[in-house]
């Protein structure tokens, strides 16, 4: 039983270091150097290349290091009937709400829109209604999606949410 790890444009070392420490016993392989593929029962991936998943015979997880799945969905060899777990956690779920909470405020406050003005020496103030007169849509609702909601919402706007599954959240329609 081994777990392949692969990630592309990650550096690895962190990654190794902290599965090395939490598994010391287990067997962690680095991509490309899998050694026999059907040695392989995890794998721990980012961006895989598009037949790497499908080499692996005995694969019986892949969990996606990133925030989210698409990028494995895409691939022509998936193989089927393999669950896909995504990778969650507090410090990846603030950065995504940092980032969402960013561009909506910037999409607001028009910030492209001056710094174009900015740059040609122009001075003209621009619309901007108050956050309660703007309404924001997330589509979904799990993790990420619940905590940029929450955040925008917190700021003022009025927020909308989309979930396959009911979701009652306080303050989001």
């Amino acid at each position: 039983m081994a777990l392949l790890f692969q990630a592309t444009g990650w550096v690895m070392e962190p990654w190794l270091e902290a599965l090395q420490r939490l598994a010391p016993d287990a067997d962690i392989r680095v991509w490309p150097d899998v050694g026999n593929p059907s040695d392989i029962d995890y794998a721990l991936v980012w961006k895989p290349p598009q037949d790497l998943l499908g080499s692996l015979p005995n694969l019986r997880v892949i969990f996606s290091l990133g925030a989210g799945v698409d990028h494995l969905l895409q691939l022509p060899d998936l193989p089927q009937n393999i669950p896909i777990v995504r990778v969650a956690d507090a410090d990846l779920t603030a950065r995504m709400s940092e980032y969402v909470v960013l561009h909506v405020l910037m999409h607001h406050r028009r910030q492209r829109d001056y710094d174009d003005l900015q740059a040609k020496h122009e001075w003209r103030e621009m619309r901007q209604p108050a956050a309660g007169d703007v309404r924001v849509g997330i589509m979904g609702l799990g993790v990420l999606g619940y905590d940029a909601a929450v955040k925008i919402s917190g700021l003022g706007f009025q927020v909308a949410g989309w979930s396959r599954t009911q979701k009652q959240i306080s303050g989001i329609e």
